[in-house]
């Protein structure tokens, strides 16, 4: 059995198999190798992968050079008898990565950071504060230490704050373990490095009032005072001024309560954990460039707060790339993930308000609502104070525009949501910063892959022109095609040009195929018998 691989990213590229370091070979090497860890298992084209490493003037051979490096990597990183093919596939025109789990510094160092904010949720400081140590013991330098160009130097400015706040963490953790003494010199240390940050500051403060020295901690705050005046010409901010108010008065900030064995607190204010999303689509198919892109996104946020506004006209496939970007998303947000179907464009039912939409979060996260009156903004304001200090994943569905998305979105940094809708919610792009990732019709060439995907390589294959004919019909629809791979599979005798040509001449029942398909599909039931076209659901563009 091979040994285990494990990849390095915070500090130099490196790869070792069990204790021994795996020769990566020359820097542009390992800058490939690089971009395919960050991107997490998604797919990576060559294009993607050029301007990563060559930046925006490639040299005329650096194609060539990205397969050629591929092929070494590839040699390199197996593990004897392992097949060379089984860590970097190709898809497609590119190149997809999955490492095994745990495997890359920079998962495991998010995974620490999960396991310690739980951690803290239920009172175990001591044991986060470990588990914090054990995170930042995998910093082995600058990420990417060695790589060169504006691609490394983006990524290092996004992953580099993860580090700043591992170390807050940490020390709120060891000031409220009970050990507030042992962080006076690295605080001072970290505020002579950044000298603007008050999060060192009040921790400071906290730490001098929790180690008796109450005279110690005021003088930190004039001190800061004084240079956020003569820096910046600011007052220091409401979080440090409520702790000099509290430490003045003699009034212990309130460190949270230590939990009993085998007894986790749970702050005020908390909740269970949601765990909403409806199950993901068994398959993802010539979507991947879209669902990349979105990953990325959320990967250069660095923690700030995203809003993906997945937009395209019926059976485009919105479902589809929002489930499978949440699914994807879910493991970075362990306070939980909400779901919502907001139900515009179906026929049947009129949208959901925000009011009945935040009534369902707020007792998902644990606050009764039985007998609850209050305005929708006061719902609005509860929710977002809920939400404060945690991150959680919500997806949106099927919504009508940007006023009934708008007061569910949390207030606080570090949440994602995303939204599918058939209109253009382009005031969620313009004032709320949204990134819009719309969804058009397939290529003839993906749609054909589709049809490949769905109805089988050998049998596809068998009959070319019938695949075509048949792609050819659906427009471009993602769900057009999944209704024809639906009846051919389920009509596994037909030859699929007798298939095309009942399409065609409207022969073809496709009400079996579409029983289970909902409204908000896109796609109205059929009455029993009757006969119509693929492209009269599916008009082409």
């Amino acid at each position: 059995m091979a040994e285990a691989l494990h990849f390095g990213l915070l500090g130099p590229v490196t790869a070792r198999r069990g204790d021994r370091e795996i020769p990566l070979g020359p820097p542009l090497r390992k800058a490939v190798l690089a971009v395919l860890l960050l991107r997490e298992g998604t797919y990576v084209s060559p294009a993607e992968l050029i301007k990563a490493v060559w930046g925006s003037a490639p040299p005329a051979s650096a194609l060539n050079s990205v397969h050629a490096h591929i092929h070494h990597l590839r040699r390199s990183l197996a593990g004897p008898g392992e097949d060379t093919d089984s860590l970097i596939r190709t898809v497609s025109s590119g190149y997809q990565l999955s490492p095994p789990p745990d495997s890359v510094d920079v998962g495991r160092f998010q995974r620490l950071l999960a396991v310690a904010e739980r951690l803290c949720a239920e009172g175990h400081f001591a044991e986060a504060a470990q588990r914090l140590r054990d995170a930042l013991r995998l910093w082995q330098g600058p990420p990417l230490a060695g790589m060169a160009g504006e691609y490394a130097e983006r990524q290092r400015r996004l992953i580099l704050p993860l580090r700043l706040t591992a170390v807050v963490e940490r020390i709120s953790a060891d000031i409220a373990s009970g050990a507030p003494a042992e962080s006076v010199a690295e605080l001072n240390r970290l505020i002579s490095e950044h000298p603007l940050d008050e999060r060192f500051r009040e921790l400071l403060m906290l730490a001098l009032f929790e180690s008796g020295r109450q005279a110690d901690a005021l003088h930190v705050y004039s001190h800061a005072r004084r240079t956020l005046a003569n820096t910046l010409g600011v007052d220091p901010g409401p979080a440090l001024q409520r702790l000099r108010e509290r430490i003045v008065a003699g009034d212990p900030p309130g460190r949270p309560p230590a939990a009993a064995p085998g007894s986790p607190v749970r702050p005020p204010g908390s909740a269970s954990v949601p765990r909403q999303l409806p199950a993901p689509p068994s398959f993802i198919c010539a979507r991947r460039a879209q669902l990349s892109e979105a990953l990325s996104v959320v990967t250069r946020s660095a923690g700030s707060s995203v809003i993906i506004a997945i937009q395209g006209s019926a059976g485009m496939g919105k479902t589809t790339v929002g489930l499978n970007l949440a699914h994807q998303l879910a493991q970075r947000f362990p306070n939980g993930q909400l779901y919502a179907d907001l139900g515009a464009f179906g026929p049947y039912a009129a949208p959901a308000s925000p009011q009945d939409v935040l009534g369902q979060f707020l007792r998902a996260l644990g606050v009764p609502t039985r007998g609850f009156r209050q305005r929708p903004e006061g719902q609005t304001s509860l929710f977002r104070s809920i939400l404060s200090g945690r991150r959680l994943l919500i997806l949106l569905e099927n919504a009508q525009s940007a006023a009934q998305v708008r007061p569910l979105l949390p207030g606080a940094r570090g949440s994602v949501v995303v939204v599918t809708s058939r209109g253009e919610l382009s005031g969620l792009i313009t004032r709320e910063g949204a990134y819009h990732l719309p969804l058009g019709p397939l290529s003839a060439v993906d749609s054909r892959a589709v049809l490949r995907l769905r109805i089988g390589g050998k049998r596809a294959s068998a009959d070319p022109v019938a695949v075509h004919d048949l792609a050819d019909h659906c427009g471009g629809s993602p769900l057009a095609l999944s209704v024809v791979a639906a009846y051919a599979v389920t009509h596994e005798r037909f030859p699929l040009a007798a298939i095309a040509a009942g399409i065609r001449d409207g022969s073809i029942d496709l009400s079996p195929a579409l029983a289970d398909l909902s409204p908000e599909d896109g796609v109205r039931p059929l009455s029993p018998g009757a006969r119509t076209p693929v492209s009269s659901h599916c008009p082409r563009p």
